[in-house]
């Protein structure tokens, strides 16, 4: 709802759909469980709990990293929002809560393998979508951006069958109880 305020605004110069929902918008974002110290989204529980869209059937648990790189943007749209409308103390407190994020994203790379990892407990693996979804919003350090290219143009061929990006590596699954990964031959 953030992303569609700001977007609104953008395309319009409209800023009343934020005024009307900046309380809403502030206490949904309150909601949503974090790590303190990190900012990262994070998932204790995952038998009460899952992450986004089409992982709801991934048990993913600890700090998670397309989750906090979407609240990250969403942080940095709020703090837009609100200095455009001269609240300048929540616009700071939402950019503070965006640089914590981006500073702790760092918790989340795998520099072996070039790509963050879906979670930080349950399950420590590459993800593609994750990485590039990172790597699209900005959120990455230039070394980061580097190996994610890298990454990329070696592993072609294991993210990428017909046209369609896998969100991991061919021949890696979401395995049970931990991922199973199968080396490439």
């Amino acid at each position: 709802m953030v992303r569609l305020c700001y977007q609104y605004w953008k395309l319009f110069g409209d800023l009343t759909p934020f005024q009307q929902t900046a309380v809403a918008l502030e206490k949904a974002m309150e909601f949503t469980p974090r790590d303190a110290s990190s900012g990262l989204v994070i998932i204790d529980d995952a038998t009460r709990f899952r992450p986004y869209s089409f992982l709801d059937t991934v048990p993913l648990t600890g700090a998670q990293q397309f989750d906090s790189v979407l609240y990250w943007q969403a942080c940095r749209h709020l703090s837009e929002l609100f200095t455009a409308v001269q609240q300048h103390a929540k616009a700071e407190r939402w950019a503070a809560e965006a640089e914590k994020i981006q500073a702790s994203m760092a918790s989340l790379w795998d520099d072996d393998a070039g790509w963050f990892v879906a979670a930080s407990t349950s399950w420590r693996q590459p993800s593609i979508w994750g990485s590039l979804f990172a790597f699209s919003s900005g959120i990455v350090s230039d070394a980061q951006r580097t190996r994610i290219v890298q990454s990329s143009l070696k592993q072609y061929d294991l993210f990428v069958y017909r046209g369609q990006i896998r969100h991991l590596l061919k021949g890696t699954f979401w395995g049970k109880p931990e991922p199973e990964y199968i080396p490439r031959s």
